[in-house]
């Protein structure tokens, strides 16, 4: 029962503690393909089950308490090849599929075959649903053809017949060029000229049967409203060379927001794949829509201990539920094993967080009637400690669950607060959770929470009218009061209004592929970019003149034939939808050499809420083609680097300081990542923009001279393998900033057959001796790294803030007598083994061992 209105927000205010289940959940488990041989007895402790549709046997289950489901098989079969002939799908060859394949199919676009599946989905609801009927319906077969149960899937190209080529011409506004007559030729121009066009109007004659669907459900169920699932082909967007799309045209993320439940098939035995598959696909679709994913598993020649683990897969993916396929093949070790399955506990236990049925408000219409709801708010008036801030509520009937609010008060904070379990010391946890804000008017203010004492500043917080999904890690400290043993979502920025749903807090595991393989080198590791953002087909030759030996540039074949001209290695950006990469590619389908290009393959996707899953999938699809060469993505915000390490070689850190942030953001930034992915698969972002254009986001002038060349050298110093400055058309569009811009480049080039060399594991001892001369956290302005090239030793020091700073510099390890000024006339001796410099105002000096 969910409490709403006035009850539901007072509960909030003086909830009690949290208990979390450890015992097996029933209700969390189901079994598919149940028949009429059903024996109760102990081992049978299903909630769920999947039944033909038989009202005695319905009610027989639905009497020993447990939920009934039924299956609506939509575009699979022969059935509808003997009503409507015209429903055999046609394969791109002019083939028709009952022409030899080993499996059927219908064309998803028959007007005859859809009205059918609706009627007879109208004809379950009403005769199966009610108050002690059915709790819902999953779709099955909710594709185009395809045997997709094997290791090697049967994945024919279809439907070209011409209903649906006339329908496709229609909706997409393009034409097939009249010369073209057969099907094979008018197949082949979808091909090469209209692939991505085709995919989404594939994907749409899909999910247009699941909005339908749900508005049959919404329509003919009464008051007892019944759920929707999908049974869904378990594959990522990267398999099979994105076939989940092009062929099957399976979308789970259009799916969402129509359906409650998605189910996807993981039967790891059938495909050919272990079983940590399943924990990886449960990971993956949670993704797409966090607690609502009941994924369905093989039980049919799975041993005991085998199925142990895929349950435990299931449970550590997130998922609340399990079903298992099917019934007829559960042996007694199944039935052992499932009815102790446990769903991964949610730390934070209150239940007026339960996920509810979708169907109801977008995303941002429930923040926006949030925000409306004055009859929902709650003044605190001092309670707690907390003085008059104000919450809100979001009932389930709102929808799209429900959601706590906080304003801060005249105090400037706002707090909602519930008691946790204690917590493992040194065990890391996810925290994770939907988060809305109606405007960003206040570009500093976030959200935050606090976990067993630990504050965690929520700055990735950056979607506006809708909910974003934010995450964050926190380590259980060594020692917890009882005190601190609680979760707290705070707001203290008046004038904000935060939002949260579906709070989750768990015990992490790593997601993912480990990327490049942990701190390992990436291809092209031994070449050091000296780059630049902003780069144009026209403006490539410019940005050679000047010296500079990379350039973040659009992927296109005008752009690899332009790179390849002016010599200019090219970090080509590639689209971040799978599908329009993979047509992209087919169309380019060039070699690309590894010492020319890489991929630019996501730009902050932290601060985006960019899918894990499918950075992960963007990198596969180009690892797959061109497994050499790497791959980059930026980052700003280096704490989510956890999640999204598995999606590129090289991550470039992009902080912009200048002129309201400390420089050393941006060392603390590549230290920060350093702890996660490696100092090799380091680079930097050097803010090279700002101006009037620029004021209103924090950045009113660009970078000097000196600013740039220290953010230049303090990013080498702190292990960065490349440079990329934003932007171009910024920083040369005025005659003093393209000077300064080249001094930078100049320097840089000089020290070129250093750059790419690591930095010495121990740097310099450095001693501020003068009375100023610590950054912002107390620790010395000065930065300092060593290289070695052959015998020869060399040092880089950087003063990071805007005042003079008198230091003495210990490089550690060093014979030599004099060290000379690199960049300077003169050389300067080793005094009881310390270089002693006043260091100007973001001044760089590099020293060569003589």
């Amino acid at each position: 029962m969910v409490m709403r209105g006035w009850a539901l927000v007072l509960a909030m205010l003086i909830g009690g503690g949290l208990t979390v289940s450890a015992a097996g959940n029933a209700g969390a488990t189901g079994v598919y393909g149940v028949t009429a041989d059903w024996v109760e007895d102990k081992n049978r402790t299903v909630g769920r089950v999947f039944l033909p549709g038989d009202k005695e046997l319905i009610a027989r289950h639905r009497q020993a308490g447990r939920e009934v489901y039924l299956t609506l098989n939509v575009f699979g079969g022969r059935q509808a090849w003997q009503l409507f002939p015209d429903s055999v799908p046609i394969l791109a060859d002019g083939t028709s599929l009952a022409e030899g394949a080993n499996h059927g199919g219908v064309c998803p676009t028959h007007p005859g075959w859809r009205a059918n599946r609706l009627a007879k989905l109208v004809v379950m609801v009403r005769e199966f649903g009610g108050q002690e009927g059915i709790g819902g319906i999953w779709l099955d077969f909710i594709r185009y053809p395809g045997r997709w149960e094997q290791p090697d899937p049967e994945l024919p190209d279809t439907c070209y017949c011409p209903r649906c080529l006339d329908a496709f011409q229609r909706h997409s506004n393009l034409r097939i060029p009249e010369r073209l007559v057969s099907v094979g030729e008018q197949a082949r121009w979808i091909k090469e000229q209209a692939a991505y066009a085709w995919v989404v109007w594939k994907k749409e004659q899909i999910t247009s049967f699941v909005r339908e669907a749900r508005d049959v459900l919404q329509e003919n169920s009464g008051v007892q409203p019944l759920q929707l699932g999908v049974f869904l082909v378990p594959w990522r967007q990267a398999d099979f060379n994105g076939a989940l799309s092009f062929q099957l045209a399976q979308d789970a993320q259009q799916f969402a927001p129509y359906v409650d439940q998605l189910s996807p098939m993981v039967y790891h035995r059938m495909v050919g794949r272990d079983v940590a598959w399943v924990e990886e696909l449960g990971r993956y679709y949670d993704e797409v829509a966090p607690g609502r994913v009941w994924p369905i598993v093989q039980a049919e020649e799975v041993g005991a201990e085998e199925f142990e683990q895929v349950l435990g897969g299931v449970a550590r993916s997130g998922a609340d539920d399990v079903l298992v396929y099917s019934y007829r093949t559960m042996l007694d070790h199944h039935w052992r094993a499932l009815s102790g399955f446990v769903p991964s506990a949610n730390l934070i236990g209150d239940p007026r967080f339960t996920t509810v049925a979708q169907g109801g408000l977008s995303e941002a219409a429930a923040g926006d009637a949030a925000q409306s709801a004055e009859p929902r708010r709650w003044s605190m008036g001092g309670k707690n400690g907390v003085s008059d801030s104000r919450f809100f509520h979001v009932p389930a009937g709102d929808g799209n669950g429900p959601a706590v609010g906080i304003e801060a008060g005249r105090d400037g904070q706002g707090r909602w607060s519930i008691g946790l379990p204690r917590c493992e010391a040194g065990r890391v946890y996810r925290f994770s959770g939907d988060f809305y804000r109606g405007d960003r008017n206040d570009h500093h203010a976030y959200p935050e929470v606090e976990v067993w004492g630990q504050q965690e500043r929520l700055n990735t917080h950056r979607m506006v009218g809708g909910f974003q999904r934010l995450q964050t890690l926190v380590t259980c400290p060594e020692q917890l009061s009882e005190a601190e043993s609680r979760f707290s979502f705070w707001n203290r920025d008046p004038g904000a209004t935060f939002w949260l749903k579906q709070p989750r807090l768990e015990p992490w595991v790593a997601e993912g592929e480990a990327g490049a393989g942990g701190g390992a080198a990436p291809p092209g590791a031994t070449f050091f970019p000296i780059g630049v953002y902003g780069a144009k087909v026209e403006n490539l030759g410019q940005i050679k003149e000047l010296g500079l030996s990379a350039a973040v540039i659009g992927m296109t074949e005008e752009a690899i034939a332009a790179c390849r001209e002016q010599g200019v290695h090219c970090l080509l950006a590639v689209p971040r939808e799978a599908e329009r990469l993979l047509t992209l590619l087919q169309r380019i389908d060039a070699e690309l050499d590894p010492e020319a290009f890489s991929f630019y393959v996501n730009d902050e996707p932290e601060i985006h809420s960019f899918p894990v899953g499918t950075a992960i999938d963007i990198r596969r699809l180009l690892k797959e083609r061109y497994p050499r060469l790497a791959t980059a993505m930026a980052v700003v915000r280096p704490q989510a680097l956890p999640f999204y390490q598995g999606g590129a070689d090289f991550f470039m850190l992009d902080q912009y300081p200048v002129p309201n942030m400390p420089l050393v953001w941006l060392a603390d930034s590549l230290d920060g990542a350093a702890a996660t992915v490696g100092v090799q698969r380091l680079q930097a972002v050097i803010q090279a923009f700002g101006g009037e254009k620029h004021a209103f986001s924090g950045w009113p002038r660009r970078p000097s001279f000196a600013e740039m060349n220290c953010l230049a050298f303090l990013a080498v110093i702190h292990g960065s393998r490349g440079l990329y400055f934003y932007s171009f058309p910024e920083i040369t569009g005025t005659t003093d900033g393209r000077e300064e811009f080249g001094r930078v480049i100049r320097r840089l080039n000089s020290l070129r057959s250093w750059l790419a060399l690591e930095n010495e594991a121990v740097g310099p001892e450095v001693t501020v001796t003068s009375r100023y001369g610590l950054d912002p956290a107390g620790r010395p302005a000065v930065h300092c790294a060593v290289k070695r090239q052959q015998n020869t030793r060399l040092l880089i020091c950087a003063n990071t803030i805007a005042t003079s700073v008198n230091a003495d510099i210990a490089p550690g390890g060093s014979k030599a007598a004099l060290w000379q000024d690199y960049f300077q006339a003169g050389t300067q001796p080793l005094l009881d083994g310390r270089l002693r410099h006043r260091f100007d105002p973001y001044e760089v000096v590099v020293w060569m061992e003589q």
